[in-house]
């Protein structure tokens, strides 16, 4: 089984390198014919950089598969060969952190560096432990149950902490008030030291569920706008979206360690591979995602009204250099959000829908 698994995971890194490679030059190709200036700069660098950190998750891949997981098992044992490919995967990731800061044009070696050390012992101080733990579970008989439950736990822990790499503050009045969902803070992000993105995020699970808006955002846009933006982010917070992509992710888990079954061995190959191995159900994931992102925006919609919205998507879109309409097969595996040209559309239609309704309403006009 080990060697089945090894197998299967050097011919995923392969076909997904060589997949990334094809989407990427479609993609790029795409923006070189459809937009100009500076969107076509910021979306090309962003091309790259995706395509370029697949292309090394593919290459750590392929050298796990072939032989390296078990060379370090023979070096750190069975039980700590999964913390030391996890160590590998995140030591791989730097450089291409530090690719996202360029692209940004926010480049600062010391933030980087102060970022990355708050992030890592963050988040390494409590998965290489857990790894470790797991591979022993593993090794005891544990099996493919014993994974699943240190998968389980990793992905919780993940929802229940915030990131560790941005820097947290409580959102003040009136922002802090903007939120009607019981039990959920709103925090501000300091986005503006990072990328300079404008963004927003709903996170976490259970009692642990915030909204974090970026300090850009707050900023650039007015009232009514940040208003509308929070709630979209309601609206995920509401529909549950983060618990059902928990759900989705937990039952991939357990299906694909039920089929490898894999040994302390094979689940450092799994962890290595896995970027690549669930390459053919991204576009899936991806298309649930979108159903969500549709489902927030008619949140936002009702709550506070499709032109602020709209209005706000369009600031937002501007100041990030997004392409109206990204190439459609880079976008089915690397967008799970629709299209600003798609998303804009529906919410005009959205908008038109809810006026026509109301003007029907007996006593209207």
């Amino acid at each position: 089984m080990a060697e089945t698994l090894e197998f299967a995971a050097a011919l995923a890194s392969v076909i997904g390198g060589g997949l990334e490679l094809v989407l990427a030059r479609r993609a790029l190709i795409w923006l070189g014919q459809r937009s100009e200036g500076r969107v076509q700069a910021l979306e090309s660098a962003r091309v790259r950089l995706a395509a370029g950190r697949a292309l090394g998750l593919a290459a750590l891949a392929l050298a796990v598969a072939l032989g390296g997981a078990r060379h370090i098992a023979e070096i750190c044992g069975p039980i700590l060969v999964l913390p030391a490919v996890l160590v590998l995967r995140t030591v791989l990731d730097l450089p291409f952190a530090a690719w996202g800061w360029l692209v940004a044009g926010r480049w600062s070696l010391a933030g980087f560096c102060r970022e990355q050390a708050r992030r890592l012992g963050r988040e390494l101080a409590a998965m290489l432990p857990l790894a470790a733990l797991t591979g022993a579970a593993v090794e005891l008989g544990g099996g493919w149950l014993a994974a699943w439950v240190g998968l389980a736990l990793a992905l919780l822990w993940r929802e229940w902490v915030p990131a560790a790499g941005r820097c947290l503050s409580a959102a003040p009045s009136p922002l802090a008030g903007l939120s009607h969902l019981e039990g959920v803070t709103v925090w501000l992000s300091d986005e503006g030291r990072r990328s300079g993105q404008l963004n927003a995020r709903a996170e976490g699970i259970g009692r642990q569920r915030r909204i974090i808006l970026n300090d850009t955002l707050v900023e650039a846009l007015p009232l009514d706008e940040v208003t509308a933006v929070l709630a979209h982010e309601e609206g995920h917070l509401v529909h549950r979206h983060r618990e059902r992509l928990l759900l989705w992710r937990l039952g991939l888990g357990l299906a694909a360690l039920w089929i490898a079954a894999p040994d302390g061995v094979g689940l450092a190959v799994l962890l290595a591979a896995l970027p690549m191995l669930i390459l053919p159900v991204r576009p899936l994931e991806a298309l649930l995602i979108r159903r969500w992102e549709g489902q927030a925006d008619s949140h936002a919609a009702d709550k506070a009204g499709a032109p602020a919205f709209m209005r706000a998507l369009e600031r937002l879109y501007g100041a990030n250099a997004t392409a109206p309409a990204p190439e459609p097969l880079w976008a089915l595996w690397h967008h799970p959000h629709p299209s600003p040209s798609a998303r804009l559309a529906e919410l005009g239609r959205y908008s038109t829908k809810v006026g026509i309704a109301a003007a029907a309403r007996p006593g209207a006009g």
